[in-house]
């Protein structure tokens, strides 16, 4: 599954948000920015799961047709204060999302090249 969801803080209340690590989500990471599977995670780890999330949180909204009301700097915020155990849970999420993908079209993530 490629969904999970976080209790995240609000001004006066908590919320879940969700997160569907979906192939939309991989495409905005590439639209809004310059991410791919196969290159991003390993330039800088941090930046990649802030960037992801947030496409993932994009992603989720648009299927629940929820409204957006979060930015990039939100997410951040977001990360820093999630549980141990929710972060993993995440990157788990993440991870089983890219080997789908990568599974999908073909593509060694380490390498970037087709299989064949």
């Amino acid at each position: 599954m490629t969904e999970t969801f976080i209790t995240v803080k609000r001004r006066f209340f908590n919320t879940d948000i969700g997160l569907l690590y979906d192939m939309y989500a991989w495409f905005l990471l590439n639209e809004k920015y310059q991410l791919d599977i196969n290159n991003s995670a390993v330039k800088d780890p941090e930046v990649f799961m802030v960037n992801i999330t947030h496409c993932a949180a994009i992603s989720y909204a648009r299927e629940t047709r929820k409204k957006i009301w979060f930015e990039r700097e939100d997410v951040v915020r977001w990360l820093d204060n999630i549980k141990r155990g929710d972060l993993k849970r995440i990157q788990q999420t993440i991870e089983k999302s890219s080997d789908a993908v990568a599974k999908r079209y073909g593509k060694s993530k380490q390498s970037g090249e087709k299989k064949k």
